[in-house]
């Protein structure tokens, strides 16, 4: 059926690295759930990594929960299927989903610092059977949540809940504009499907007069997909999705041509990567600081606290277990305060290799 088309025009949102993007697309949320309590403490997180502080007195302001690592899809680059493309899985993955009364715990710690809960990492959040009773729980304590999907797997029926639910922010991944583009990397997803699933949460925030769940469609831009852009925007824009970010493909070892002369377009625009030289562009930065030790933090399903998000299943990665004891108590234990300390140049205190993760990644960086 045709839809018609919006008077506005859409935005697009070209995806970029660095930490500047990525706090200003967390801030934007800071106004709806402002209280003196959290601007004192985003305040002073600020003010904590500006000097590089080892211990904190801050807490982290945003929050990122795994609410399951299952996926039905098996995309090709996906890092929970090769491990990300510096550092690989050591034996095999466990699965599972995060139980409510976990989910329940964390938010009771943090709420008082909280403006975001970011409800996706290596899985699919709509595996998970508690995912909307953990927004609603997270919307009800003034906390604001996005969630990033594939959309295969909700259900239809679920799409008046999820608005009421509070959800501020969807993003969902459709890359390809027919079933054989799309099936080509998100293997075994299935295109109508995902699109009758957007237009059923479109329909009911329409039909309930809600100006939330934001839509934004990720579009991965890859050699087979680059041609589909101009026709991708006017579709966003005949369906009223709120924006469309075209996303260069990732997580290629750029040493492997076979793979970037497989996956990676022609146009400089969405290359992260030198094809001749085999260099990852976004390695050149040097990584000094890392904000993800002061303004964020991760939790996998099982209740472990992992510094980011970039390293899963990985051993090291492993920085303490919510089950065991208070968040606060991890927050400045021994892996967090020598990370910390190894991202700042201290002067060395502590045993590097008790930053596990940070260790690695921060040495490995350098190496390449």
């Amino acid at each position: 059926m045709s839809i018609p088309s919006l008077k506005r025009p859409i935005p697009l949102n070209i995806r970029t690295s660095g930490d500047l993007r990525k706090l200003w697309d967390l801030l934007r949320t800071v106004p709806r759930h402002l209280t003196w309590k959290k601007l004192l403490n985003l305040l002073l997180v600020e003010y904590e990594y500006f000097l590089g502080k080892t211990e904190l007195r801050s807490r982290p302001y945003f929050l990122k929960i795994d609410p399951t690592n299952r996926c039905t899809l098996r995309c090709p680059l996906c890092p929970r299927l090769i491990g990300d493309r510096h550092f690989k899985a050591k034996g095999p993955i466990k699965y599972g989903d995060l139980p409510f009364s976990t989910f329940k715990k964390i938010i009771d710690e943090l709420k008082d610092y909280l403006f975001t809960v970011i409800l996706y990492g290596m899985g699919e959040p709509f595996l998970a059977a508690d995912i909307l009773e953990m927004v609603e729980y997270a919307t009800k304590n003034n906390i604001g949540v996005r969630i990033s999907s594939n959309l295969n797997d909700f259900r239809r029926e679920d799409a008046e809940r999820l608005v009421l639910s509070g959800l501020e922010h969807l993003s969902f991944a459709l890359d390809g504009l027919d079933q054989e583009t799309y099936a080509t990397f998100r293997v075994g997803g299935d295109f109508n499907r995902v699109v009758a699933n957007v237009s059923s949460i479109l329909d009911a925030r329409k039909r309930l007069r809600s100006k939330t769940p934001f839509m934004e469609w990720q579009f991965l831009v890859m050699k087979h997909t680059v041609h589909q852009i101009p026709a991708a925007r006017r579709m966003a824009r005949e369906m009223g999705i709120d924006s469309i970010s075209f996303v260069p493909v990732g997580n290629i070892d750029p040493r492997r041509k076979d793979l970037l002369e497989k996956w990676v377009p022609a146009e400089s625009r969405y290359v992260r990567y030198d094809i001749n030289s085999g260099i990852d562009a976004r390695l050149k930065r040097k990584r000094n600081r890392c904000s993800w030790l002061y303004r964020g933090v991760f939790v996998n399903w099982d209740g472990w606290v992992w510094p980011c998000c970039y390293f899963p299943s990985f051993e090291e990665s492993k920085f303490g277990n919510i089950l065991h004891g208070e968040f606060a108590h991890i927050w400045n234990n021994e892996c967090y305060v020598t990370a910390r300390a190894l991202f700042n140049k201290r002067e060395k205190k502590y045993e590097e290799r008790k930053a596990g993760i940070c260790h690695i990644c921060k040495h490995k960086y350098e190496e390449d």
